[in-house]
């Protein structure tokens, strides 16, 4: 069995200007491998890890948002411009808006 899911720190930096912003995964890594070693399985691989990904622009990246609501509950852009503004502003770099993309893979095998 093979899956990948959202890691912990997940867009991070969306919560320096959304409180509301979900927070990656929290300890499910931790919870999956938990329950999985439960069952008595054998593990071929189990990690965590982040990549710096750079979105073009910012309307890429809101593109995104809207794409998966539940990253910034009830986003409105209307009346989160000034969040998303600030995001731009403190994450732009040469290659674009960078944010921090999370994720873990965990392959296992019945014994």
């Amino acid at each position: 069995m093979l899956t990948q899911q959202i890691g912990r720190n997940h867009w991070r930096e969306l919560r320096e200007v959304f409180p509301r912003a979900t927070r990656g995964s929290g300890d499910l890594f931790q919870r999956y491998e938990d329950r999985f070693r439960d069952t008595g399985v054998i593990f071929g691989m189990a990690r965590e890890h982040d990549l710096i990904m750079a979105y073009r622009s910012l309307s890429d990246v809101v593109y995104m948002l809207m794409a998966v609501p539940w990253a910034v509950a009830g986003l409105d852009l209307e009346q989160d411009l000034e969040a998303l503004l600030a995001l731009e502003r403190y994450f732009r770099r040469d290659q674009g808006v960078v944010l921090t993309h999370s994720h873990f893979g965990i392959e296992t095998e019945k014994p």
